[in-house]
C-alpha cells in the first residue's frame, strides 16, 4: 500500500468553501495534490465540492471528524507572533516566524459547548472528583456513550458527512480527552456507567483506583460497543464505504488508559484501516518503535498507516526528518504513510516531501 499517499486538510483543502466562487480555489488545491502524488484526502468534515473535484482528479476522499468532542473550558493566550510584520501570508513573515520564539501572555478562559451538549446536560460525562457540568480550565467536554441518544447523535454526525458529500469512506479521530496525572482517562463516573460497572463486577468505581484494569476495560468497551453499532449502520447505509480510525501513537500498554482498545476493533473487524498518528513528536526512534509494536500486533489483518504531523508543536517540520520518518515507518511495517496537514505543507513548502513519499 506504499503507493497510497494520504493528506489531511480543511473542508475545502486550504479553505472552507462557502460560495460557488470558491470552487476554483478548491480545484487548484486538488490539482496540486495530484501533481505531488496525493491519492487520498482526509478533509475535516468535508464538502461535496472537494469530493467532486478530487474524484475528477482520481483522488479518494474520506471526511474525518473527532468522536465525542463537545467543547470545553479552553485557555486562550495573546501571542507575540500575532504582531508579525509584514502580513502573515508573506514569505517575509514566514522567515520571521521561523526565527521567532513565541511568547504568550494574558490567559483567558472560555467555555465552549456544542449545541447538543448545551441542550442535554444530563448526558455530560462525570469525573471522579467533579460533577457533571463542572469543567475546570483546560478540560474538554465529552458525553457519555452509555446513553442511546448520545450514541445515535454521534452516529448520525458521521453518517451525515457521507450523505452530504458522496465520499468513498469516513475516518473517526479519537483525540485527547481529560486524563489524570498517570495519563488515565478521568471520565465515566456518571451513574449510567458506574452503576452498570458495579452490577457486573461488584466494585464501586469511586472506591477503586482509576486505573483498575476491570474499570478501564469496562469504560473502553463503551467505545468499542459504539463503534460496533456504528459499523453495522454504516454497512447498511453504504456497504462499500471504507471506515478507519486514527489514534495518537503511544506505548502499547497506554492505549487502554485512554479507553482505546484498538486490538478489539481489529479482532472484531470493525475497521478497514488503522491510522497511527505521530502528532507532537519528531523522534525517529519513536516512529520506528511504536509503528513496529502496532504492525506486529495487527499482523496484516488491516492496513496500518502512519500519520506524520508537520502542523503541531514538536512535530516533523524539517523536510529531511519528515522524509526519514516516512521511510522508517514503512521499514517498520506500515502499509503507507500520510501527512497532517495541508496548511502546514503549503506554508512550510513541503510539497516535495509528498513527492518523495509517493516514490517510496
Amino acid at each position: 500500500m506504499a503507493q497510497m499517499v494520504p493528506l489531511w486538510c480543511g473542508a475545502g483543502g486550504l479553505i472552507d468553501p462557502k460560495t460557488t466562487s470558491d470552487e476554483l480555489e478548491v480545484r487548484k488545491f486538488v490539482s496540486r495534490c495530484a501533481d505531488h502524488g496525493v491519492t487520498r484526502l482526509f478533509p475535516s468534515g468535508g464538502t461535496k465540492v472537494l469530493v467532486d473535484a478530487a474524484k475528477a482528479a482520481g483522488i479518494d476522499v474520506h471526511p474525518y471528524s473527532a468522536l465525542n468532542t463537545h467543547g470545553g473550558m479552553s485557555i486562550n493566550y495573546a501571542w507575540s507572533s500575532n504582531y508579525v510584520l509584514p502580513a502573515m501570508n508573506t514569505v517575509e513573515a514566514r522567515v520571521i516566524l521561523d526565527r521567532h520564539r513565541p511568547i504568550f501572555s494574558h490567559p483567558v478562559t472560555e467555555l465552549r459547548v456544542s449545541d447538543y451538549a448545551k441542550a442535554n446536560p444530563q448526558y455530560w460525562t462525570k469525573s471522579r472528583n467533579g460533577s457533571a457540568g463542572a469543567l475546570v480550565p483546560g478540560e474538554r467536554l465529552s458525553l457519555s456513550l452509555a446513553f442511546p441518544d448520545v450514541r445515535a447523535f454521534e452516529q448520525e454526525k458521521f453518517l451525515a458527512m457521507l450523505r452530504s458529500t458522496g465520499a468513498a469512506g469516513l475516518q473517526m479521530e479519537l483525540v485527547l480527552g481529560n486524563v489524570d496525572e498517570r495519563g488515565v482517562s478521568t471520565g465515566g463516573y456518571e451513574p449510567a456507567v458506574a452503576d452498570a460497572f458495579r452490577q457486573r463486577f461488584n466494585k464501586d468505581a469511586s472506591q477503586i483506583a482509576n486505573d483498575d484494569r476491570d474499570w478501564l476495560q469496562f469504560r473502553a468497551s463503551l467505545v468499542t460497543d459504539f463503534m460496533e453499532g456504528f459499523r453495522k449502520n454504516l454497512r447498511a447505509f453504504a456497504p462499500d464505504a471504507k471506515f478507519s480510525t486514527v489514534v495518537i501513537a503511544r506505548e502499547g500498554s497506554d492505549y487502554i488508559k485512554v479507553l482505546q482498545d484498538w486490538e478489539a476493533w481489529v479482532d472484531k473487524r470493525l475497521i478497514d484501516e488503522f491510522y497511527l498518528w505521530f502528532r507532537t513528536t519528531s523522534d525517529l526512534t519513536e516512529v520506528e518503535r511504536l509503528t513496529s509494536q502496532v504492525t506486529r500486533q495487527v499482523a496484516g489483518r488491516v492496513p496500518v498507516i502512519a500519520e506524520l504531523s508537520c502542523y503541531h508543536p514538536g512535530s516533523f517540520q524539517d523536510s529531511r526528518l519528515l522524509v526519514e520518518a516516512a521511510a522508517r515507518a514503512l521499514a517498520s511495517g506500515a502499509d503507507a504513510v500520510g501527512v497532517y496537514r495541508s496548511h502546514a505543507v503549503e506554508q512550510l513548502d513541503l510539497w516535495h516531501v509528498l513527492d518523495r513519499i509517493a516514490a517510496m
